[in-house]
């Protein structure tokens, strides 16, 4: 039997991943989690969930972004102040903030006071990094946090997918599987990939907030 395992929720581990751990060795853990997926959380703003739910989550790219901002910006505001300027900021600082490129951030597991803190991704159209910049022109932030909605998606991920992203993230997630295991902690875990596409068949769901 597959299992999705929420690893704030220690009641969706399965038994060898339970054993695993009582066995206080991480390739144990290691060698029981790579066979399942972990429940994740991404917080974003959307014209429409259809793009999530036919698309999937698509990494990062700012030049893309910049695009779909100008465009959906045009489409919905007839007052364009600022605009150009705004644009032309955000493509002179991609530099800045190109660590970030081809990334996209999430939460494993479900801990509704941990999970609610990352609620301000969705507050602005575009993400963190546009709603940085627009806040030279007061007219463009106010104007983006009425563009869309804010949606919450729920996916799974491959702990495979983990293991391969640069940082030891998946040492990050075992060590928080075992604190929850042995100390009935509810903690969940921030993480994100590089280069990876979520496909629309890991999508659980979306839903507005």
């Amino acid at each position: 039997m597959n299992y999705n395992i929420d690893i704030a929720n220690i009641n969706t581990y399965p038994s060898d991943l339970l054993n695993a751990i009582n066995s206080n060795t991480h390739d144990n853990v290691w060698k029981s989690v790579s066979k399942y997926s972990l429940i994740c959380y991404h917080y974003t703003r959307l014209i429409s969930k259809d793009e999530i739910e036919n698309n999937g989550i698509k990494q990062l790219n700012f030049m893309n972004v910049i695009n779909r901002v100008e465009s959906e910006y045009r489409l919905n505001f007839k007052n364009l102040d600022n605009l150009y300027l705004f644009v032309e900021d955000l493509k002179n600082s991609v530099k800045d903030f190109d660590v970030r490129d081809r990334r996209i951030s999430f939460i494993a597991g479900y801990n509704k006071k941990q999970i609610d803190e990352y609620s301000y991704y969705a507050e602005s159209f575009g993400g963190e990094y546009v709603e940085m910049i627009s806040r030279k022109y007061t007219n463009i932030n106010d104007n983006l946090k009425k563009l869309g909605k804010p949606y919450i998606i729920k996916f799974i991920i491959p702990f495979t997918i983990i293991k391969i992203q640069k940082g030891n993230l998946y040492e990050r997630v075992i060590k928080c599987m075992i604190d929850n295991v042995k100390n009935n902690y509810d903690n969940c875990v921030e993480l994100y990939t590089f280069n990876y596409d979520v496909p629309k068949e890991n999508i659980i769901f979306v839903k507005s907030i």
